[in-house]
């Protein structure tokens, strides 16, 4: 294995969660709101991560890479859409421009969060609706239901 994916795989396991992500799921998870983790990270290294931090049971679907030849994080959420029902509403929460383009493909409605991977600044280059934690992201999934 090459050494850049050894240094990948130990930083993916020291990663931690943003201070909200618990009352967040929590309170998802007390609205009804199923909640889907769609990565481009592997799926094995997702599990163990959900696992570490004791959130599987907020989690109602884990999506990841599942092998080298594995698809795109657009075709992983194209899959996802495709077993939720037509009525269901979807609302792709993520931290990134390539988040949202993600969300454009499946037609969903989407929330980009400041606390990731790329600023305000970027993130306010695409017209999608910009939150600065993922409890308010919930908090406006909330208030448009």
């Amino acid at each position: 294995m090459p050494y850049h994916q050894i240094v990948g795989i130990a930083k993916s396991y020291d990663c931690q969660l943003f201070e909200d992500v618990y009352e967040t799921l929590r309170k998802a998870h007390f609205f009804g709101f199923p909640q889907c983790i769609l990565s481009a990270s592997r799926k094995d290294y997702l599990l163990k991560q959900i696992e570490k931090f004791d959130i599987l049971d907020y989690v109602d679907s884990v999506h990841g890479i599942e092998n080298i030849y594995a698809s795109s994080k657009k075709e992983l959420a194209r899959k996802y859409v495709e077993s939720c029902s037509l009525e269901d509403e979807i609302w792709f929460v993520g931290d990134s421009i390539h988040d949202y383009e993600v969300a454009n493909t499946l037609k969903a409605n989407c929330i980009l969060v400041t606390t990731g991977h790329q600023s305000r600044q970027k993130l306010e280059r695409v017209d999608a609706i910009i939150a600065d934690s993922l409890l308010e992201s919930l908090e406006i999934i909330y208030e448009t239901n």
